[in-house]
């Protein structure tokens, strides 16, 4: 852990998205955090196959910009659902791009902006395969900022693959439209819609 850079609470709330920081934390800005840029753990399939994964949270990557990971997690309390094909119940699994891995608490957690699952949209490939759609999660009592949560490494269950739904876009922007950046307008960045892409060669 004294190897690992240590960056305060305020700075790390200017990536795109953490502006909640703090509070989502419970610390003043001032307060420093030691700051990761990878962690290995152990993943769970949808099968219930483990494997190991690594989940990346860096703003330039190597020198080459951001390699921030998509991951479903669950919530420590929360009720099982019943899944009304089979019959089972599980725990709700949630969706989030993790913008920073930090040693919290004695533990690593991940700081995610929240996604939430929509309407499957058919025109996009992905959608006309039942994969998840998804849009960012917009706290509604908390105007104008982003749904962050900090998430203990135990409870994240996989790294996934999340890719813009392009068919919306066209349609939204034109057919040479660019997904927003990091970099884009609050309002651009929350227009996005995306898809999980379940046929990602390491599932």
């Amino acid at each position: 852990m004294h190897k690992l850079p240590r960056i305060a609470v305020g700075g790390l709330a200017q990536r795109p998205g953490l502006g909640r920081l703090t509070s989502v934390l419970g610390m003043r800005a001032n307060e420093k955090v030691p700051v990761l840029g990878q962690v290995t753990f152990s993943a769970i399939l949808e099968c219930d196959t483990r494997l190991r994964q690594t989940l990346r949270a860096s703003m330039e990557y190597r020198r080459k910009g951001p390699w921030l990971d998509a991951i479903t997690y669950t919530v420590s309390g929360e009720a099982p659902v019943t899944d009304e094909e089979s019959g089972e119940s599980a725990a709700p699994v949630h969706f989030g791009e993790v913008r920073a891995l930090i040693r919290f608490k004695e533990e690593d957690v991940a700081v995610v902006c929240n996604m939430e699952e929509v309407q499957p949209d058919k025109d996009f490939p992905l959608g006309e395969r039942n994969c998840t759609r998804l849009k960012w999660k917009v706290p509604a009592e908390v105007d104008g900022d982003w749904s962050v949560s900090a998430v203990p490494i135990s409870h994240v269950r996989r790294v996934v693959h999340v890719v813009p739904d392009f068919a919306e876009l066209t349609k939204r922007n034109g057919f040479k439209a660019l997904p927003a950046r990091y970099s884009a307008s609050v309002q651009e960045r929350r227009a996005m819609y995306y898809h999980e892409n379940a046929f990602c060669p390491w599932d």
